[in-house]
């Protein structure tokens, strides 16, 4: 492959995510290779739920042990999951993502990074509901495995940040 070659040819870029690329002003392999992160996200440590700050962005891995979905106002839909760590109860809630209801399950460990809140009516639970990254573990994979200093790119409502680091 050569630096000058369309970015359909990259694994993982049919039309539609070319075309969305090139509203991003890239088109060719050298776009890609010259398309630098904006910011970078430190997630290089666990910290246990128990020992969460309001406002600190933390990253926590935890295992779901209950899953809610609500409809709110105008059809929007609400995702909760509370993730148990061994230290506390963590509630974690996804806007308007129906597709992750068949994803999330009670037992599955889920790796989350933002600014835990205390929880609305909480009675001093924490809750994460700006994430800005998340990620279903498999099983028998390590949280740690996924601690690091993430790049942070410019990203569109169909681009984001999954795709532009696999990419």
């Amino acid at each position: 492959m050569k630096i000058t070659d369309s970015v359909q040819y990259l694994k993982g870029v049919g039309p539609k995510k070319k075309a969305e690329l090139a509203r991003l002003g890239i088109a060719r392999v050298y776009d890609v290779l010259t398309y630098f992160p904006r910011t970078y996200e430190d997630q290089s440590a666990l910290t246990r739920i128990a020992d969460l700050r309001p406002g600190t962005v933390a990253t926590v891995a935890g295992t779901i042990v209950n899953l809610q979905e609500q409809t709110g106002r105008r059809g929007l839909t609400i995702l909760t999951a509370y993730l148990n760590d061994g230290s506390g109860l963590l509630q974690v809630t996804w806007f308007n993502q129906k597709y992750l209801k068949n994803k999330l399950k009670v037992g599955r460990r889920v790796f989350v990074s933002g600014k835990p809140a205390y929880a609305y009516g909480g009675r001093g639970q924490f809750a994460m509901s700006q994430l800005r990254y998340f990620q279903i573990l498999e099983e028998g994979e390590q949280a740690a495995g996924l601690c690091g200093i993430l790049p942070v790119y410019a990203a569109t409502e169909r681009l984001n940040q999954k795709f532009f680091r696999t990419l």
